[in-house]
């Protein structure tokens, strides 16, 4: 692989489901047009006009179905799948006609418009994607670099970041001679990812599991779970009385989807939510109210499913640290969560006990930039070890031509 010039600065890229994130290996955060740390991964159309990332934001509530989430739909995930918010064959009113747009070229405007914030297309980008992504996903990421003309040769899957970026911050603060097993859970919109690894102060040892999934266990699956419970137990007689069933993909499933998000946010923080969904009956308004109980209820699969996952990663890892000769790790020193199911109360109760930690030692340590930032490190992390590969070629080739001669 070519290397570009020493001085070319390494950007990481993560691409979100809802927001994408730009940050130099130094740490530095590449903030939008308008000062936030992150961006809207999305590309809205208005007339003649094309809006990408922050620009489109205000797309989502005037104009939602001209409006595409560019990461909702790199995602294989059933959940989306079912309950869309907008047209699934990329087909918009562009310039006063219907126009299908491909992923690729959404998932272009997009890493061009991250690229330029950076200050365009000069930099090495290093792109991030789930463990869990095909093969035939991540191609799409790559080609649609290509088309941004960004110089984006390095590929790393998200879990690999997010060690590499808790080495690079934390590992130093462990004692020498000691070690630390840390459980890294990152639950997102479209996927939920936990990674196992033991670090020393000089970084990560080794790595014990990772499991990884895009299908029943993110916030997606936990909205869709419970726009089905709410449609089905609370609004069957509004749907009755107005003729007109609320369903994913119409303009009251819209509608509905957002109230859902916000009860979700709400719940969080408290034991009973209540909110207003506007226009949800017949040119009124419905008030709407959940408890906690209900929420479990509703997302008992989704739960489930994400037991299932962490309840793996944990016996794989166990299992693999008494080969190692490990026998006294039967408990982990640190979990850590983030992502957006990170802030969700029934998820932070599920993974605590899962991993048998108190639920308020769960850990911050690592943020929303960190899988950016770790990308970034480990391409870094290849280009010194590519540059050092070439320093001892070039150091070879004198001694052997000193020795010639």
């Amino acid at each position: 692989m070519a290397m570009a010039s020493h001085e070319s600065e390494i950007v990481g890229v993560d691409v979100g489901a809802s927001s994408s994130m730009v940050v130099c290996a130094s740490g530095e955060i590449i903030r939008n047009e308008l000062g936030g740390h992150s961006s809207a991964s999305l590309v809205g159309f208005f007339g003649n006009e094309r809006y990408v990332g922050e620009a489109g934001v205000s797309q989502l509530s005037t104009n939602a179905k001209n409006t595409i989430l560019v990461g909702e739909i790199l995602s294989a995930n059933a959940c989306l799948e079912a309950h869309y918010r907008f047209a699934k064959d990329l087909t918009v009113d562009y310039a006063g006609a219907e126009k299908t747009f491909r992923k690729e070229s959404l998932l272009a405007a997009l890493l061009k418009k991250l690229a330029s914030l950076k200050g365009g297309s000069s930099s090495i980008f290093a792109l991030a994607a789930p463990p869990c992504w095909s093969d035939d996903q991540c191609a799409v990421l790559r080609l649609s670099a290509r088309a941004a003309r960004l110089e984006a040769p390095f590929l790393f899957r998200s879990s690999e970041c997010l060690r590499r970026t808790y080495a690079q911050k934390h590992a130093p603060s462990v004692p020498a001679n000691e070690s630390r097993l840390v459980a890294i859970v990152d639950v997102g919109r479209c996927s939920a990812t936990c990674t196992v690894a033991e670090f020393d102060s000089h970084g990560e040892r080794r790595t014990f599991a990772t499991s990884s999934t895009q299908d029943g266990a993110g916030t997606a699956a936990l909205d869709a779970a419970l726009f089905d419970f709410l449609v089905a137990k609370k609004l069957s007689l509004l749907s009755e009385t107005t003729g007109n069933p609320i369903t994913p993909g119409t303009k009251k499933g819209s509608r509905l989807l957002g109230a859902v998000e916000r009860l979700r946010k709400l719940l969080s923080t408290m034991k009973e939510a209540k909110v207003t969904c506007e226009n949800l009956g017949n040119d009124c308004d419905v008030a709407l109210s959940i408890t906690r109980d209900e929420f479990r209820e509703a997302a008992a699969k989704v739960l489930a499913d994400l037991k299932a996952l962490l309840s793996q990663c944990r016996e794989d890892t166990l299992a693999k640290a008494k080969e190692a000769g490990l026998l006294d790790r039967e408990t982990f020193d640190s979990v850590e969560v983030l992502g957006g199911g990170g802030r969700v109360a029934v998820f932070r109760e599920l993974i605590a006990d899962v991993f048998q930690v108190p639920e308020d030692s769960l850990g911050a340590k690592l943020d929303d930039a960190s899988v950016a930032h770790g990308a970034a490190l480990l391409a870094a992390d290849e280009r010194e070890r590519a540059n050092v590969a070439a320093a001892a070629a070039e150091e070879a080739k004198k001694l052997q031509a000193e020795e010639e001669a």
